[in-house]
């Protein structure tokens, strides 16, 4: 059988076998099975949870980002100033022992 317009491609990782269905056949099926219909509808919103959860470690993630980069900048802000200090340090004992 051929499909004219694929909705999704997907890559099975152990021998499968798959049947097609149009969206009405499916529609039809679905109405007919109300123990699938509870499990697709269980399914559904586990999948909707997951999403949001992602979402919410995604930008937790990016928050982490931003501050590590805050405190990697004001780091190095740091480095040079203690740098400029020592550098100043050494030209003032070098001044003291002439």
């Amino acid at each position: 059988m051929q499909i004219d317009n694929p909705m999704a491609t997907v890559r099975a990782a152990v021998a499968t076998e798959a049947i097609i269905l149009d969206g009405a056949r499916f529609k039809e099926v679905v109405a007919r099975h109300p123990q699938l219909r509870a499990e697709l509808k269980r399914e559904s919103a586990r999948l909707a949870l997951v999403k949001q959860q992602i979402k919410a470690l995604e930008a937790a993630f990016g928050e982490l980002l931003r501050h590590e980069y805050q405190l990697a900048t004001a780091s190095k802000g740091l480095h040079t100033k203690m740098k400029r200090l020592q550098e100043s340090m050494v030209w003032l004992m070098s001044r003291d022992r002439m």
